[in-house]
């Protein structure tokens, strides 16, 4: 529906948002240039290597978003960005598998060594 449409381009400009905040000032909305269906959702330039999947509804499905991501990705890392409207926790989630995960901490580890 329309509706699902905005809240999802709205939910994208918040994401774009965060990261901004988060000290990430190259960020904004992927599809709204490329209309190509595997655009990320939001593009952040500060952190080429991150592919986001934004979900911004009721009852996101990690799941789907997460294989979604996948399919998507590339060689980058697929990362979903979820807020979950009306929920109590009030803030954005992040999810990945475990793989993703490891490689992340992993890179914080190699660049904690370097200083």
């Amino acid at each position: 529906s329309m509706n699902s449409r905005e809240k999802g381009k709205r939910g994208e400009r918040l994401w774009r948002d965060k990261l901004k905040e988060a000290g990430y000032p190259n960020s904004r909305r992927g599809q709204q240039f490329s209309g190509d269906e595997s655009a990320p959702d939001v593009i952040c330039e500060d952190l080429p290597h991150l592919h986001f999947e934004v979900k911004y509804t009721q009852r996101p499905n990690i799941e789907a978003a997460l294989l979604q991501a996948k399919s998507d990705c590339g060689e980058k890392m697929p990362i979903v960005a979820t807020y979950r409207t009306g929920g109590k926790l009030k803030e954005w989630t992040v999810s990945m598998t475990s793989d993703v995960f490891f490689k992340l901490i992993e890179q914080c580890q190699k660049r904690n060594k370097k200083t």
